[in-house]
């Protein structure tokens, strides 16, 4: 129950006179110590279901009934953002209670008094009893109470007279909420006001209710400053290259495209153990080395430091470094590599497949390009498993590293065994791939030399190093998936028969796939079709699952005219400069038609400079 929920049986409904604690007392007596007493002088005293549980787990956990003061010490503690948004307010509380006999209690999420304030009697009896800062008050150490049965319980709730359960208690009336964290839910600590019980009401209870929701809303906007803060050093890191950033305090974690691929699975925790590991307080300017999973170490650089209310966050940029030289092997050796199929008929593939081929029967350096999701990996992976004895595939972003043993089922086309490569290498993403890291792999040096065979994949030839591309033996550019079209109702259907619970397309289905556009290629497609697999009702994808995906606007291709024109203003932009009088110039038109142009297609043209 949070601070917003109804009070139910939590309230204790009647005020705190001599008759309603007699009953009380005589209620201990008979329920708790099991003691003969007299009859009851005020029938209209409820016995509430939640103190009687709230007894039995005291009584379970070995407490007292007879303690005069409870005497469990605890170091409190408390997140400094919460006792940032919470200062204010319990000082205005014990303001507002000093006068009227009552004290204001704040415990940590535990039960352990960080601080208590207001009326100065009320707290002399209260140190008597053991609640002064310091001691705990959790049901297991101290009982049935405001603040423990309240965490326990986890919403608010009084507890007056003699339903405490240990005898320090029975002079008070407690009311105590929880707090909450407003994002996780999670209690972060305990606000409680204590009066006499002789003083008890139970309209203190929506009080207390009200200043611990105000505390949460305190809370909330410090933790949204808080995260502010860091996405706002993240963000001006972010503008000054084109780096691997992320951003973190522990709890939230920001980052960028780059620095995702290099944070995949355990990467992540192995970075922010190590930042945020017990004593360890990384500064600005810091360079800190990371040995991460496969053949991948991970420089991080601390770029700014953010130390919000005692909550040290950073934002750091990730920098690879790969040894290639080291095989780290997570296949053993033997094992045959799961070759993948290359689907496809148009001649632009098929013409790209069969210069892959031709090209690793000889040693030297193969380079594969293409768009994201074109089949990159694929070709490399399924040419290198049939050019070679044994391959090691390397993803240049991850690190991982892995050996395969090619069966020789795998060797087609007529390779006979006197014609295959010993050994392959297949490199992942070349561009991420440094100077250094071709120095200490010699398995790229062979190939350099023409002694080896390594095949290289990458999304951006003009990021690779100059001194590989210079090297290349032979480049293969794999086409779009707009460009191989008819392709793409064989793809559908290898992917359903193979990947999804071996469903079938009706031809409705296929011809609108045919006439969508795919940002990245055949992964896209594969995305759309994983979706609509999931609406899919029988076993058959229809036109309404994949409109169902991509909603009622279909992201059609553009014509060929269209993408002409596209390309045909990209590239008198790129050779200008961005200036776009002269761009104009260049394609014979008028500034205005160019102007138009750009505001049609700006989305594919990026953002051009102003002349």
């Amino acid at each position: 129950m949070s601070a917003q929920q109804a009070p139910g049986e939590f309230v204790f409904p009647l005020k705190g006179d001599i008759d309603v604690l007699r009953e009380l007392h005589r209620l201990r007596e008979c329920r708790l110590l099991k003691a003969s007493s007299p009859p009851a002088s005020n029938e209209a005293v409820p016995f509430r279901k939640v103190i009687e549980d709230s007894w039995k787990r005291a009584s379970a956990a070995g407490v007292a009934p007879t303690l005069r003061r409870v005497d469990v010490q605890r170091t409190p503690t408390v997140d400094r953002r919460v006792m940032a948004a919470a200062a204010p307010i319990l000082r205005k509380l014990a303001d507002e209670v000093a006068d009227n006999h009552a004290a204001v209690i704040f415990t940590d999420p535990s039960g352990a008094i960080l601080e208590s304030l207001g009326d100065k009697s009320v707290l002399r009896a209260l140190d008597r009893a053991g609640a002064a800062p310091g001691h705990l008050l959790a049901e297991d150490a101290a009982g049935t109470n405001g603040i423990g049965t309240a965490l326990s319980a986890g919403c608010g709730i009084q507890v007056v007279g003699a339903e405490h359960f240990v005898e320090a208690f029975q002079l008070f009336s407690c009311t105590c909420f929880p707090v909450r964290d407003p994002f996780t839910g999670e209690v972060c600590a305990s606000l409680d006001v204590t009066v006499r019980a002789i003083d008890h009401r139970p309209d203190i209870y929506e009080y207390v209710r009200t200043a611990a929701t105000k505390i949460e809303e305190s809370l909330h906007a410090l933790l949204i400053a808080d995260q502010m803060s860091l996405i706002q050093h993240y963000l001006t890191i972010t503008t000054q290259g084109d780096l691997a950033v992320f951003a973190t305090n522990g709890e939230t974690l920001v980052a960028n495209r780059r620095a995702i691929n290099l944070l995949q699975g355990t990467d992540r925790d192995v970075v922010l153990n190590r930042l945020f590991a017990e004593g360890s307080q990384p500064n600005a300017g810091e360079i800190v080395e990371l040995e991460t999973r496969g053949a991948l170490k991970l420089i991080v650089r601390i770029q700014r430091v953010v130390d919000e209310y005692g909550k040290r966050g950073v934002v750091a940029t990730l920098e690879p470094q790969l040894k290639l030289g080291k095989s780290t092997t997570a296949t053993p050796a033997s094992a045959t590599p799961p070759l993948p199929e290359l689907i496809g008929r148009s001649p632009a593939f098929v013409a790209a497949v069969a210069k892959a081929r031709r090209s690793a029967s000889e040693p030297g350096l193969l380079l594969i390009a293409g768009e994201p999701g074109t089949g990159k990996a694929t070709l490399a992976i399924t040419v290198g498993a049939q050019a070679a004895r044994t391959m090691t595939v390397v993803d240049a972003i991850t690190g991982i590293t892995q050996t395969y043993s090619a069966a020789p089922s795998g060797h087609q086309n007529g390779a006979s065994s006197s014609r295959l490569q010993d050994s392959v290498t297949v490199i992942l993403h070349l561009e991420n791939v440094r100077e250094e890291d071709v120095v200490s792999c010699p398995a790229v040096q062979r190939a350099l030399q023409k002694q080896g065979l390594v095949i290289a994949t990458t999304s951006s030839a003009s990021r690779v190093l100059p001194s590989l591309r210079k090297a290349t033996s032979a480049v293969i550019c794999l086409p779009r998936l707009e460009e191989r079209t008819d392709d793409i109702p064989r793809l559908a259907q290898w992917y359903l028969l193979n990947r999804q619970r071996r469903l079938t397309i009706d031809q409705d289905a296929l011809a609108l796939l045919q006439r969508m556009n795919y940002e990245e290629n055949v992964r896209s497609l594969f995305s759309v079709l994983e979706a609509a697999a999931e609406k899919a009702r029988g076993f058959r994808v229809t036109r309404d699952d994949i409109i169902a995906v991509v909603g009622g606007k279909v992201p059609t291709r553009r014509g060929m005219m269209e993408e002409l024109s596209v390309r045909a203003v990209r590239d008198a932009l790129a050779m200008t400069g961005g200036n776009r009088s002269a761009a104009a110039r260049v394609l014979g038109i008028s500034r205005a038609t160019l102007y138009r142009w750009l505001e049609h297609f700006g989305e594919d043209l990026g953002a051009a400079p102003a002349p």
